[in-house]
């Protein structure tokens, strides 16, 4: 979703491989749940790291949205969040950090 809101950025899931890249972003997830005809929560951190290991930012993650009473509800509002953190890591990274 990143990729979405920073369409002149290189943006892809970081592997084992011997890549380097300006930034990375590593998310820490503490709790991501929900039920229906409820909320969906996702709460942790995010962490942006420069190309020479320090760290530029520690944001807190406090998302909650409600669902609806069907699965595809559940998950269309599991997407949405994960939407809306990519959104807001996206906005930190636009402002050049």
């Amino acid at each position: 979703d990143m990729a979405l809101y920073l369409p002149n950025s290189l943006v892809k899931a970081r592997y084992l491989g011997r890549e380097t890249f300006d930034y990375l972003v590593f998310v820490e997830v503490e709790r991501f749940d929900g039920a229906l005809d409820g909320n969906i929560t996702l709460t942790g951190w995010w962490y942006v790291i420069n190309k020479n290991g320090n760290i530029i930012t520690t944001q807190r993650i406090d998302i909650e949205q409600p669902t609806g009473s069907t699965y595809e509800s559940l998950v269309q509002t599991d997407s949405n969040i994960v939407n809306t953190l990519a959104r807001q890591i996206s906005i930190f990274l636009s402002k050049g950090v």
